[in-house]
């Protein structure tokens, strides 16, 4: 009896322990899921911050591009306020407006998958962190059950080895023996069912 005690409490302890080990591990997968976060955050906000300086350098050497055009056209002898220097002046400046056009959407599009990209993986994180809770909960559960197990089987073989001794004094005393007849209420029945003493 004492050693099946010892084995619950061996059972239970594992269980324990494995619970204890998958708690750990859903904490791991939770503070993986802020990195993620905050990773991401970090990222597309650094995308957005070299998007603006590239902006501004891009402006800047717009204007530089004008002035250099403008100072070719003059040289060139084409007046600057006639309509070809104007077609050409339009034509470099809805480029430029293109061209910081393209800058942002790229920016916002790699801001969009840092992102994206980090609450998937939050995601994720806290999907695996849900899945080993309910792992340790299920061991913790299960070394219950097997503890419980044990216990009663251990009751019930020690039971029986108490037993043992008086049901052989018992049928020796007695002569307890199944038969077959009739019961008290007058209906035949098998002999399993009918003691005989």
């Amino acid at each position: 009896m004492y050693s099946g005690i010892q084995q619950a409490r061996a059972i239970r302890a594992e269980g324990d322990a494995a619970n204890n080990y998958y708690q750990y591990n859903a904490k791991i997968s939770e503070q993986n899921a802020l990195l993620a976060e905050r990773t991401g955050r970090a990222q597309s906000t650094a995308i957005q911050n070299t998007q603006a300086i590239q902006g501004r350098q891009l402006k800047e050497s717009n204007v530089e591009f004008r002035a250099s055009q403008e100072a070719a056209l003059a040289a060139s002898g084409i007046p600057l306020s006639s309509v070809t220097a104007g077609d050409i002046q339009r034509s470099a400046v809805s480029k430029q407006a293109l061209d910081g056009a393209t800058l942002r959407f790229n920016s916002d599009t790699r801001s969009w998958e840092a992102l994206t990209n980090a609450q998937n993986n939050a995601y994720s994180n806290r999907v695996q962190a849900t899945g080993y809770r309910a792992s340790g909960l299920q061991a913790q559960y299960a070394s219950r059950v097997a503890s419980r197990n044990t216990l009663i089987g251990g009751a019930f073989s020690a039971g029986a080895s108490l037993l043992t001794p008086l049901s052989s004094a018992f049928s020796s005393t007695r002569g307890l023996t199944l038969g077959s007849g009739t019961t008290s209420y007058g209906i035949t029945a098998p002999s399993r069912y009918i003691p005989r003493y």
